[in-house]
Order: C-alpha cells, then structure tokens, then sequence
C-alpha cells in the first residue's frame, strides 16, 4: 500500500516521508525522519526556567468543557472569548513574571512541579550536549496545526512536561515555598487537585543556580514543543520561550507506563516466521500469556494463540518497541501501517477479537532506560512512553502579548 497515508497510520523506515521537514521556519530543529518520526534538537545546557506572567484559570473552571470551548476554533476569537472571562473572574493574569509551583493530583497520589519558561534560542548540536532531551518523533502536519494555532490565539495553554533528577538543596527550597500557604487550593471539574504558590522573588537566582547542571527528559508534550520552536523561528513571533514545567522524579515522581499497540491485518505466524529469521528465540502459547511481558520481550496475541520473542544477545541494547518498528514491522507490511495504542493490554487485546490483526504487548521503560536509549540512537518510535498524570490544562497558562 502506497500513497497517503491513512488516518492513524505510521510511516515505517524506508517510506517516502523519510526527508519531510518541519514548518518553513523550523527547519533548523530538524534533525533527521526516518519512520520514527521527524527528530528535533534539543535545548543546549545549562538548562535555563525563567520567570512569566502567569494567567490563572479558576480552578473550578478547569475541565470545564466551556473552558475548552474558549480555546476551539475560530482560534482568532480566542482573545476575545478570554477577555469574555477575565471579565466574569474566570481568569486573573499576574502584573509580573514568576516561577511557580504547581502541585496536583489526587489525596493518594500528588505530582511538583515548577513551572516556567525555557528559552528557545540555544539548540543542541547533539544529543550528547543536550539539557533539554527530546526522546520521541513527531509529525510535520501536527506541528504545523499547533504552531498556527498559537501564532492565532497568542496562548500557551498547558506546559511541556520534562522529568529530571534534582539536587537535594533545589528540594529543599521548594519545600520552603510550599510550607506556606498555597495561593490556590482546591479541586477542578474532574476531581484533581489543584496547590499553586508564586516563588519569592529572592528564591528565583538558587532555583536557576540548582538547575545548572540537571539534565530534563522531554516527557510530554513533543508537539508542542516543535511548535514552541517552529514559532521561535518566525521574525516576527513573540514566542521565543516556551511554557514548561519541570518535576522531580526522585521527590514526586510521574509514573511511566506502557504503551501496547495493536497492528491491524498482521499475521502472528508471519510475525513469529520473521521474529525466528532474525535470530529471536520464539515461543508459542494457546490462549492469551501476560506473564511474558518483559523489558526483554516482545509478547504478541491474536487473542487465540501467543508469541513470546526474546531479544536475547542479539538485542540486549535495543528496546523491544525499538525491535517492533525498526526489525520486524518493515518486513511484514507495506510502506503503511495501521496502528492503534493502548495504555493497557486489555483494551489492545479485546480489539483482536473484533479485527484482524496482533497485540503487541511491551514493558514499561524506565528514565534512565529512555535517556541511554536517546542518546545513543536519538530518537524513539512515537508513543513510546506514557509519563502519567498529567495535569488538566488551563490552570496556568501563558499569554503571548507585543
């Protein structure tokens, strides 16, 4: 199958997409695609969260769904819709710039992070020298809608996500700001809660200094981030920052999942045939084995029988979804592949009971797994991490004026 591709669909190496770039304006981010997706550089160290005007959405606003209709289309009445609501007390925009810290969550389960923004305007030469480290590919055509959808809206509504190890005095002064009381509390319209406080001004030059020489892994949010530096690119563009923040793995961690794929008119004979080809010692089981599931194996239903392939010797550097794009997929189909993600085995397991085709069910990785991963190869598949939970968007985000 050849052409364009259809909705939802991968490109797999070798495919036509392979030299696409980004948005004129972005083209110097790009670094490579080759059927992961189109690479782009990371920001050079030291790793720099600066101080913004912070507009604040009320927290019983946030996931309201007439909060997300004030930023849908026609983007160029967002300006308008928002003035609507600062009007009504929906949103307070700040007379000055601060960092701030942002926790939420649930009672059980909360996540810090300090928010800020990251210049844009040093960007890696490689990944090596890299602060700021992007791990996944993106999709030309979904940076260039976001890209347009800010340069319309003058809005960054929700920060990246970037996951880091921090020192042991950056917490403790964390810990000073959040031992007062939070400036916001309370719950949004889904149930998450919602701490912010304004960093003293007198705590900004220590909160910088720590952050020095930490080294952040791009956890969510690769599109928009692209587009943060698309729109830098621009000469007239008054993004050349982006709205990012930045959470501690070793204080309050984001857990990070799995992400299972089904692959749909695939064969599980012919995948096992190609699997034993390349050298991966295969196992055959009735009935659907979860037991399997491994940072070394690649586990394959089609709901009636199980293919357990072992990386082995062979592939003990490679991530297993690394094995699935790179090695065994371009084998089986054609330049296209129709892929559907889960974030659990049984919803990808449930859908080959109603299609043709195989789950391929894979382990969770680990930070540092993702890190060396990146920095050796550059870039992973698309939906290679699933870095959870998120925050709600809106709660603090970030205006773009003249």
């Amino acid at each position: 199958m050849t052409g364009t591709p259809p909705t939802g669909s991968t490109m797999l190496p070798g495919g036509s997409t392979a030299q696409t770039p980004l948005p004129t304006g972005a083209v110097a981010p790009v670094v490579h695609g080759d059927g992961r997706g189109v690479q782009v550089r990371g920001i050079r160290g030291p790793l720099r969260l600066e101080p913004f005007v912070a507009t604040r959405m009320a927290v019983q606003h946030v996931a309201d769904p007439a909060a997300a209709r004030a930023f849908a289309r026609p983007y160029h009445r967002v300006a308008e819709r928002l003035a609507q609501w600062e009007r009504r007390g929906h949103l307070l925009e700040d007379d000055g710039p601060a960092l701030w810290v942002h926790e939420y969550g649930t009672p059980e389960l909360t996540v810090r992070g300090l928010v800020g923004v990251i210049p844009l305007d040093l960007l890696s030469g490689s990944v090596d020298e890299a602060a700021l480290v992007p791990h996944e590919g993106v999709e030309p055509d979904q940076v260039a809608e976001l890209a347009s959808r800010m340069r319309e809206t003058h809005i960054q509504p929700a920060p990246i996500l970037l996951a880091h190890r921090g020192t042991p005095r950056l917490r403790a002064i964390l810990a000073m700001v959040t031992d007062q009381e939070p400036l916001v509390d309370g719950a949004d319209r889904a149930g998450q809660i919602h701490r912010l406080w304004r960093v003293p001004e007198q705590f900004v030059t220590d909160v910088q200094g720590e952050l020095a020489g930490t080294r952040a892994l791009l956890a969510d949010g690769h599109h928009r981030y692209a587009a943060y530096l698309d729109e830098a690119r621009r000469g007239d563009s008054l993004a050349t920052s982006g709205l990012a923040m930045l959470i501690d793995q070793d204080d309050t961690p984001l857990a990070l999942g799995p992400i299972h794929r089904f692959v749909a008119g695939l064969s599980l004979s012919r995948l096992g045939q190609v699997a034993h080809a390349a050298g991966l010692p295969v196992t055959d089981h009735l009935g659907v084995r979860l037991t399997d599931v491994s940072p070394s194996t690649i586990v394959a239903t089609d709901g009636r029988r199980t293919l357990t392939i072992r990386l082995g010797a062979a592939g003990e550097h490679d991530l297993p979804l690394q094995v699935v794009h790179q090695g065994l997929l371009p084998q089986l189909v054609d330049e296209y592949v129709d892929i559907t993600h889960h974030h659990a085995a049984g919803p990808a397991i449930a859908q080959t009971r109603h299609e043709d085709g195989v789950a391929l069910l894979l382990a969770p990785l680990t930070l540092e797994r993702v890190l060396e991963i990146t920095d050796r190869d550059g870039v992973l598949p698309e939906k290679s991490t699933s870095f959870q939970p998120k925050p709600n968007p809106s709660i603090l985000l970030r205006r773009l004026h003249d």
